[in-house]
């Protein structure tokens, strides 16, 4: 009889662990799953954000490009001689050592 006490004793005991560790796996999961969707979400609201701002500077590189073209096609050699540029007769070049440069600074 006691046997059979200990026994059942013994049975309930490793259900009720069983049943301790499964929740323990099951709020663990949960919490995991929680935690994973909300950075999902806050991954999609940044990335959004992002686009938006990609989508701003793309238009405004598109504008820069626009008014280059522009200022580009209004330029050349007559109208530099006109605003008082002159051709340079001799070319002269400047070198220096770049480890003085930074010696200087």
């Amino acid at each position: 009889m006691t046997q059979a006490i200990k026994q059942i004793t013994k049975t309930d005991y490793n259900r009720h662990k069983f049943f301790i560790i499964l929740l323990a796996v099951f709020c663990a999961l949960v919490a995991s799953y929680l935690y994973f969707f909300g950075v999902m979400i806050i991954n999609m609201v940044e990335w959004r954000g992002a686009s938006g701002e990609l989508r701003t500077l793309s238009a405004k590189a598109q504008e820069l490009e626009g008014e280059y073209f522009r200022f580009s096609s209004l330029l050349s050699i007559e109208k530099a001689r006109e605003l008082g540029f002159v051709d340079q007769d001799k070319e002269e070049f400047t070198l220096s050592d770049s480890a003085s440069l930074f010696a200087r600074r």
